[in-house]
């Protein structure tokens, strides 16, 4: 399976679904959207795009000028019935490729906090019998749920969180189900400092994030890679 990762920090890598790729003995080429010489691959000779996180929103476009190529991208990726993954902004990216809005969600949700299922059963999570599960969380805005999709999780701080479209070939996550210990202590560094000093309903400390790994991230590495496992046996 040939995949192409989009990455939009240097300090965000791929997390868990690298170790996925590679236990599955999987290659895959990465845009780097910090770097000056950027990169897209011909969509037909991809099967998988995975689109990671980032700071930015989606609209910043004067700021970060590649984002106007990056979602026309993900546009011909769509139509071209690439298979796509798209993590926190690049779920938001999906959206706002497929005609949608990017918003402020209603809460900042920044630690481990449980999202709701929207459904009995389903393909993408095989094995997830509970409720709910708690996931990582690290973002301020929310995607608009696209046309045609279904809607899976929600939580207290967050309405939308998870949806897929195009027979599950297409999946956006808000939440960070890649996110183990040695793949999160790199957000502190960067940008999460002085947004883990704000009191707020969904904001955890540093403290309360480390404890909450070790615990919770072996439940999420499961439930990503049912999700990724299903996604790739899908047909182009």
């Amino acid at each position: 399976m040939k995949i192409h990762v989009f990455r939009h920090l240097e300090f965000e890598g791929l997390g868990m679904i690298g170790e996925w790729i590679q236990e599955n003995g999987f290659t895959y080429t990465e845009t780097r959207f910090w770097e000056d010489a950027l990169a897209y691959p011909d969509p037909d000779q991809i099967d998988m795009l995975i689109i990671m996180g980032g700071s930015m929103n989606v609209d910043e476009e004067e700021q970060y000028h590649w984002l106007v190529g990056e979602k026309q991208y993900i546009r011909k990726a769509m139509d071209a019935n690439v298979k796509i993954f798209g993590v926190c902004l690049g779920a938001q990216l999906i959206s706002r490729a497929s005609g949608k809005e990017v918003i402020r969600s209603p809460y900042k949700e920044i630690g481990w906090f449980p999202v709701r299922k929207l459904f009995s059963n389903h393909t993408l999570f095989p094995n997830l019998k509970e409720e709910e599960v708690t996931v990582m969380q690290w973002h301020g805005d929310m995607f608009e749920i696209p046309e045609d999709s279904e809607h899976l999780f929600v939580s207290e701080g967050c309405p939308n969180q998870a949806f897929s479209m195009n027979e599950n070939r297409v999946v956006g996550l808000q939440f960070h189900l890649e996110l183990s210990k040695q793949y999160i202590l790199p957000f502190f560094d960067n940008d999460g400092d002085e947004e883990l000093k704000v009191k707020a309903p969904y904001i955890q400390t540093p403290d309360e994030i480390k404890a909450g790994c070790g615990k919770y991230d072996v439940v999420t590495r499961d439930l990503l890679f049912d999700l990724l496992n299903v996604m790739a046996e899908l047909p182009k």
